[in-house]
């Protein structure tokens, strides 16, 4: 008997934990994004709490940065340049660590730039549970993409420009084709590493203007309707609620 109700329980926790586990899902818009965010507010990045972003420059050398990690209230509260070789693929790493910092890498050297303890510049990441990742392209031939993304080793895809979304439409053009990668399910107030490769490619000679080519992480709370538990969990639950009725019977 003890055997058995042990072996219910290992069942029970293994269904909480696949449960548990990350979400992902993808849609186009920052319309779908506003809606999704917002919380029935006006103001887009209302349950946003950290935003690192990648971008292209100005068609000057050095006239924007390259690489920021922001705060909801001020763009680019740190930030650093870099050098993009059209074309070309770079490592970059985004992290969360135990003591509330933020840091973003770029390149193989790597560059990077940290953020310490931003929690007193954002609402706090205590309950961030969503993260959304954004791609803006202004032409076909102008494009970002993001490939090779893993969160903590788990893959979470890629996100390019013309990537068929989950609604069956393709990223376009400008903010209204923006293409999202939404991650949730997942506590991003404990320690995190996202990592994958960034490659901005461009037709003429210089990067387009205005930090065309853009890619941003946004992290939210976002509110999560409770997982029903499967069939299957509920007669086990059950089962183990008669076994203890049982056992005090009997004691």
């Amino acid at each position: 008997m003890i055997k058995t109700t042990l072996l219910s329980l290992s069942l029970v926790a293994g269904l909480a934990s696949a449960a548990a586990a990350a979400t992902v899902g993808s849609f186009t818009g920052d319309a779908s994004f506003i809606a999704i965010c917002s919380l029935g507010t006006s103001n887009s990045r209302a349950c946003e709490h950290a935003v690192a972003e990648f971008r292209g420059g100005n068609a000057a050398t050095n006239g924007t940065y390259e690489q920021s990690l922001n705060t909801p209230t001020q763009f680019g509260a740190v930030t650093g340049q870099f050098d993009w070789v059209k074309g070309t693929s770079y490592d970059f790493s985004l992290s969360h660590a135990a003591n509330g910092s933020i840091t973003f890498s770029l390149g193989s050297g790597p560059q990077t730039i940290t953020l310490a303890n931003p929690t007193g510049s954002y609402d706090g990441l205590s309950d961030a549970n969503t993260m959304f990742i954004r791609i803006r392209n202004p032409s076909a031939t102008d494009r970002i993409s993001l490939t090779d993304m893993r969160l903590d080793g788990r893959d979470i895809g890629d996100l390019s420009f013309g990537q068929a979304m989950d609604d069956g439409t393709a990223v376009g053009a400008g903010s209204a084709g923006a293409g999202y990668l939404q991650v949730g399910n997942f506590a991003f107030s404990d320690p995190w590493t996202l990592t994958g490769q960034v490659t901005l490619d461009w037709a003429g000679a210089r990067v387009p203007a205005n930090s065309a080519l853009g890619a941003t992480f946004k992290l939210a709370n976002v509110p999560v309707a409770p997982v029903p538990l499967p069939a299957a969990g509920l007669l086990m639950v059950a089962g183990l609620g008669g076994l203890a009725l049982v056992r005090r019977r009997r004691a």
